[in-house]
This record gives C-alpha cells, structure tokens and sequence, in this order.
C-alpha cells in the first residue's frame, strides 16, 4: 500500500484533486475517506475540509485482493496584513504608532516602508517625516502569498492668528478693520469676538461698538486653535447733535432752533445762518430766510470739531378771501361762486355744499341746493386751512315742459296732451290747437286733427312766463284680417294660408310657422307641421304690428317599416311579415307570390320556389289618410346544396399526417371546413397537416353554402395513428450541472408492457436495466457509486403500443465527465 505526501496546499487556496497527488499509476474508480474515516469526495477544499490523513480505496474481482494508498495533507495558513487606515496629523504633534491606524486584525511581526520604498520604523514623526503612503508588509510561507496594507498619512499645519495689536479711536470717526491691525502674518478666515465674548464682523465703529480687547481666532482640524487680540481705545469727541429738517409756517411764532436738533448736542456752540453769517438760534418766520442753519461745537486736539445743521422751510399761509352772497332764479344761469368772494382768496381751494357734499364753484340754480357753500384753501403744514362762505338763494321758476313731436296711431286710445310733453310740466297752464283756439289737455287720436299745440304756464315774479310745443300727428293702424283654422292630410295638394284670413286683410305680411320660422304664403301638407301659423302686417311706428292667426291640423299618413324574418333561405321557405306601425287602421300584404292578407301580422308565408319577391303593404288609418310602402326583393329563396367530400388516405399516422380533401358538394358557391378544431379553411379541396404529435380520431366538417342563409352541412371522423420511433443518443455527461446528465432512448408509440433496455460494461456486467421507457442511466453502479468515464453497451427491445412492429437493437455510449 503505497503512501504519498502531498504538497502543503494554503488555507485560502483553491480546491486539490488528491487523486493527482498518488504515487505510481493508480487504477481510476475507487473511493475516499477522510482522516476520521468519512465518505470524501477526493477533492480537497483548504477552507473547509481538515488537514490529515485521506485513505483512496479500490475494490477487486475474487481472486484478487483489494489496494488502499494514503495522501497526507498539511495546511499553511495565509498571513493578514489587515485593511488599509489613514490618520491626519498636525505638523507640531506628537509621534503616532501606524500599526495601530490600519483596519480589521492584522498580524504583527511584519515590517514598513516609507512613501519613498524606504525601510521605517513604523512610528510616524510629524516634524520629520514626510506625508504620503506608508506600506505593512507580511511574508508567507509556500504556497501562500504574501499580504500588504498600507497607512495614508496627511500633515496638517499649525494655524497662525498673528501677533496682538493695540488702537486708540475717536468716537465719532469712520469704522476701522481690526485684522490690519494685528502683527505678524495671521491667516485669514479666522473669526471674531468683541470684549463681551459674542460674534463679531471685525469692522470696529467707534459710534457703537463697545471698546476693549477683541480677540480674533483661528480653527485647526487637527492642530489647537490659535488666538490673537487687538485693544482699542476709543477717546469722547465734541457732540453737535444730528441734522434735522424743520418747516414753520410764515404766520408762526419765533422757534429756537436748538431744539430741533437730532440726538444729544453739546451746549455753547456757534451758529450760521444760510449765508455763513454768524446768528443766534432764534428763528423767525417772518423776518428770516429760509435754509440751512450750521450749529459747531469745538473740538478737543485729537477729535475735530463736529457740525449739525437744521435746514428750514418757511411755508406760506393759506387765505380764502371774505364771505359773498347771491340770489338766481332757477331758469337762471350757472354762475361762479368763486366770483363771490371778496378779498384776492387764492384759487385752487375746495368747495363744499349747504349738506357738506363736494361740489364745485358753478352752481347751476336749476339743480343746485339753495344755502351757505363753503371755499376751503388747504394749509400746507405746518400752516392751518382757511375757509369763507357764499350765502345763495333761489327763486323756482315756472315750467311748462320741453317741446315734443309725437306720432299717435289711430288706434290708440285718448290721450293727455299734458302727457306727452318733455320733462315734467307744471299744471293749471292752458292748451291753444292748431287753429289758435284754446282746447282741452286730452284729444281721441282717432278724430285729432295732426299739428301744433301750445302750453302756456304764468310764472311768478321774478320768472317770466314758460311754452312748450307739441307737434302731433296720427298714422292710420295696420290690418292683419281675421283669424281661422284647418285639417288637412298630410298627402294634401298645398294650403293657401292668405285665402283663410277674410277680404280685408293687408297684403304685403309675413308669415311665420309654429316654430318661429318665417314662411311664404303658401305651405305643403307632407312637410308641414299642425300648430299655429301667424300673420303679420307691420305697423308705421307708432302703431303697433297686426297679426291674424290660422291653426292648421295637419292629418298624418301612415309611414310603416316593414321586417321580414326567414326560418331559412333555402326552398321551401317560411316567412313571417309584420310592422311598426302602432295606430288604428286597416292592412293590405301583397306577398309577391300571388297571395294577399289583411291581417295585422303575417305568419308563415310559404315561398317553394327559389327566387326573389317583392313585399307591398297598404295602410288606411281610419281618418281618410292612407300609404302605401313596397319593398324591393325583400323575400331571397334559394335552391338547397348538398355537402359531400372525400378524404385521401382516410388513416394517417403520426409520421405523414398530412390528408388531402376532395370536395363533391352539390349546388354550392362557398365552403367553410373544419378540421376537428385544429384549423379551418375557405378552398373548395383544401390540404391539412394534422399534428405529427397528436395520434387520435379527428371530425372533419364542411359546410356548403349557396347562400348565406342556405347551406348544408357534412362531417366524418378520420383516424392518426401513432408510428414507432426509437432515437438512441451516442455520448452523456452525468456531471450534475442539469444538462445531459441522464442517458435513456427517445421513442414514441412503445408499448410500456414490452419494453426492456440495459447498459453493461465491456465483460458483459450488467450495470443498468429497466422496463419504464422514461427511466434513465445517471452513470454509476447500482450501489450509487459512479463509474468511470468510457465507453459502455446498451440493448432495447420494445414493441410499438398500435403496431405490430418490434425493436432490438444494440449500441455503443461514451460516458464523459
């Protein structure tokens, strides 16, 4: 029994054929167990399987003796350099291990190089060492491989915020940036805070930032923060107070200007009027001039003097003159108010009416409100508003009405002249007609002579007398005649619609039809609709439009649909007849073939001879109106077929299943078949191809049609057989991958009870046999174990399940893993 050692493989290596590893040249098709003496399939996994002692066995014929050898196995395991870190450092730190910056568990003992492939200690120098890439290097033992990992490592610098610094500042002086005023070279981007410890810009205003020492700072990511501060100083300055603007009226008293500077001014400065002559702070609107006014308040040596002004405006006073009075009358004309006032009162000013409504300065004494009316010229501030007043009365002047032209139509009834004047007219004024004579206030338009009447209303003193005209004239009114009615059929000749309205009526109308539209004269029953026919005759304005009705009633016809309803179209033929016509009434059929009915329905009409009828139907309503509907070879009769085929060969198998079709119908021009529900076709003698696959008996239909309402119909059975098929493969791979692992013949149409296939070696051993033509050989003995790859023998026998055929047959297959 031989013994081989086998090369140590790595525990993270691939998978060893021990098989490979023996010694010599050993036979193929034993078995393996493992170190505990388990099944092992002979192929060594480092990951999974234990290192030791793996035993091969093979088993032999009497009367030799079975053969072992062993492989022993050794596992070298892989080093780990762990997973790769990076650390960020400051440049003034301290030393930092990289060992313990890398990832996951490394092993110790391996050794470093720096950025530059350099031998290092491991132990990373801020102050010396260079940034970079610092490599952790393993060895290991065949047939591992080696690992590595590495350290990235960035240097941060140490930030700089500079040097302190010191500023004195007046406080009324411009902002100042305190970052100019630190020493050294500080790095920008730093922040700020003020003597309080809150945010600060870094813009110092002297006016109201507070003083004391700002400190500016400088963030690190890794390196400490650093800190600089600058103090300021900020020296009191002289105080002129803030600049304002000041508006007096002229009529305002003295107003010291002093007062009317902003913040809180210093006491004892100079002022200046608007020319740069020295003045006081006193300012008087009546005298002085308008501008500006400088106030200056001396400085300190270090402060400069400080100046504030208050510019003054001097507005003018508003006056509106002195109070007037007016009496109008009020047929009067529209007189200016303004005019009214006494005194120069300055235009542009409002005015407003004895209710305190706005108005304007016209007042127009036919529509105005006598009473006190107001003038208001608007003060601009500071000054006040000024008013007067205009006192206004009214005398009512008398009124007769506006002249008029009216048109009355004689049909009218009696109206008031009074009435039809414009405006609204006084009463108790007198009527002259056209004559001159005096006449009433009402006149019948039917006896009225057309002219010109005059009304006169007396005034009262101031007012002189009012007149109004009236022009009158009378149009004679329209007639439109007398209304009537009418019934007609609605196959009547046509109506005459003016000939129904009497002998006075007016020609020259329109007509219009129940629904609105405008129609002639003249109306046709067949189209025309019963209801309402107007007439109209148009008026001359103002009278209005005559109209005369005719109601006509328009009798209609019957109009009947006929349906006909056919149990077949081939001779003989019955046929029912009927209608939609649902009124009274009487029925005439005439049914084509020479006979009639009077019912309302006809059932069963008997056509024997193929051909083409014509339907008529008379209706009489009962009203005196009927009609008459014919229907053109509304009955087709057709001459019956006969459907007959032949079927060429009337048995086929599954091997040729194509049949051919011999069509032998009598009588028909169109043809529907059927094959057993696999197909169809239209051909007069179609060809079919019958699945090869699906042995049966199919029916076979034809249906021959000389129309489509008259066709007959044949069908009969055809018979594919199933043939016997046996395919034998030549070569399998039973290697577990789902794909040819199995070997079996392929065969259709065998008989399961007489089937027998087995598989032997080359001596003759029966490996494989079995009687199911589904069951195959999956390449090993029957104790499960597999054979070896080469070639074996298979034999079948088997009979065809409708056949009398039989097989034997005998082969060769190679077996490849």
């Amino acid at each position: 029994m031989p013994v081989w050692t086998a090369r140590s493989p790595c525990d993270a290596g691939a998978a060893v054929g021990l098989f490979a590893q023996l010694g010599g040249t050993p036979d193929a098709g034993g078995s393996w167990t493992d170190p505990l003496g388990n099944a092992h399939s002979g192929s060594f996994d480092p990951g999974t399987d234990a290192a030791g002692v793996y035993t091969y066995t093979l088993a032999a014929l009497a009367p030799c003796l079975g053969d072992q050898s062993t492989v022993t196995v050794t596992v070298t395991s892989t080093p780990d350099a762990g997973t790769d870190g990076a650390i960020t450092v400051c440049d003034a730190g301290a030393a930092v291990g990289l060992f313990a910056q890398l990832g996951g568990t490394p092993d110790a003992g391996g050794s470093w190089t720096d950025p530059l492939g350099n031998a290092h200690s491991g132990s990373f120098d801020p102050s010396t060492d260079a940034a970079g890439v610092y490599t952790y290097t393993l060895a290991a033992l065949a047939p591992c491989l080696g690992d590595a990992s590495t350290v990235t490592v960035t240097v941060t610098s140490t930030p700089d915020a500079g040097v302190d610094g010191a500023i004195t500042v007046c406080d009324a002086g411009a902002a100042v940036g305190l970052f100019a005023q630190l020493g050294g070279t500080p790095d920008a981007g730093g922040s700020w805070t003020d003597p309080n410890g809150a945010a600060f810009g870094g813009l110092f205003d002297p006016g109201s930032d507070p003083a004391g020492a700002y400190t500016y700072s400088v963030t690190g990511t890794v390196c400490p923060a650093a800190t600089s501060t600058v103090q300021v100083t900020v020296l009191a300055g002289p105080d002129a107070g803030v600049d304002n603007n000041l508006t007096l009226c002229s009529s305002g008293a003295i107003t010291d200007l002093f007062l009317s500077l902003g913040g809180t001014p210093d006491a004892g400065g100079t002022w200046t009027d608007p020319n740069g002559v020295a003045t006081t702070s006193s300012f008087d609107p009546t005298n002085d001039p308008a501008g500006t006014y400088t106030y200056t308040v001396s400085g300190n040596g270090q402060c400069p003097n400080d100046l504030a002004s208050v510019t003054v405006a001097v507005q003018a006073a508003a006056f509106a003159g002195t109070a007037g009075s007016l009496s109008l009358c009020s047929n009067g004309v529209v007189t200016d108010l303004f005019a009214q006032l006494g005194g120069a009162a300055q235009p542009g000013g409002s005015w407003t009416d004895p209710n305190g409504a706005s108005t304007t300065a016209l007042f127009d004494p036919a529509t105005g409100t006598p009473g006190t009316y107001t003038y208001l010229v608007s003060g601009l501030p500071p000054c006040p508003d000024a008013s007067a007043t205009v006192l206004v009365g009214v005398t009512e002047a008398p009124d007769a009405g506006q002249d008029a032209a009216v048109t009355l139509c004689s049909s009218d009834g009696p109206q008031s002249l009074t009435g039809l004047l414009g405006g609204s007219p006084d009463g108790g004024g007198t009527w002259t007609g056209p004559g001159g004579t005096t006449t009433g206030a009402a006149i019948d338009p039917a006896a009225a002579a057309s002219g010109t009447y005059q009304y006169v209303v007396a005034a009262i003193t101031p007012c002189t007398n009012d007149t109004a005209a009236l022009t009158l004239s009378v149009q004679p009114a329209p007639d439109a005649g007398t209304n009537s009615a009418l019934s007609a059929c609605a196959n009547a000749a046509p109506i005459d619609l003016a000939a129904l309205l009497g002998p006075d009526a007016d020609t020259g109308g329109t007509w219009n039809a129940p629904n609105g539209q405008a129609i002639g004269a003249l109306i046709d029953p067949g189209t025309a609709a019963s209801g309402t026919y107007t007439y109209t005759v148009s008026g001359t304005a103002p009278c209005p439009d005559a109209t005369a009705e005719v109601q006509i009633t328009i009798i209609p016809v019957p109009d009947p649909q006929v349906f006909v309803a056919m149990s077949d179209g081939c001779a003989p033929a019955l046929v029912d007849l009927s209608t939609d016509h649902q009124g009274p009434g009487s029925f005439l059929w005439d049914l084509g073939n020479g006979t009639t009915s009077d019912s309302t329905v006809v059932v069963g009409a008997l056509y024997d001879q193929p051909g083409t009828y014509d339907i008529t139907l008379t209706i009489d309503a009962g009203n005196g109106c009927s009609a008459t509907v014919v229907v053109q070879d509304a009955v087709a009769v057709f001459e019956r077929p006969v459907a007959a085929f032949t079927m060429l060969p009337p048995v086929v198998s599954t091997l040729d299943p194509k049949v051919y079709f011999n069509n032998t119908s009598i009588g028909a021009t169109a043809y529907s078949w059927d094959f057993g529900g696999l197909g169809g076709s239209t051909a007069a003698d179609p060809v079919f191809d019958f699945p090869d696959a699906l042995e049966g008996q199919y029916e076979v239909c034809l249906i021959a049609y000389a129309a489509p309402t008259c066709a007959d119909t044949l069908c009969q059975p055809i018979t594919v057989s199933p043939e016997l098929v046996v395919n034998v493969p030549n070569a399998f791979t039973p290697d577990g991958d789902g794909i040819n692992d199995g070997f079996r013949p392929v065969t259709v149409g065998v008989d399961p009870d007489q089937y027998v296939f087995r598989i032997t070696d080359r001596w003759g051993q029966v490996l494989f046999s079995t009687n199911d033509p589904e069951a195959a050989w999956d390449g090993r003995y029957a104790n499960g174990e597999e054979v070896q790859q080469g070639v074996y023998i298979w034999q079948l026998e088997a009979k065809g399940s409708t056949t009398t055929a039989r097989v034997a047959r005998t082969g060769h297959v190679t077996l490849v893993r």
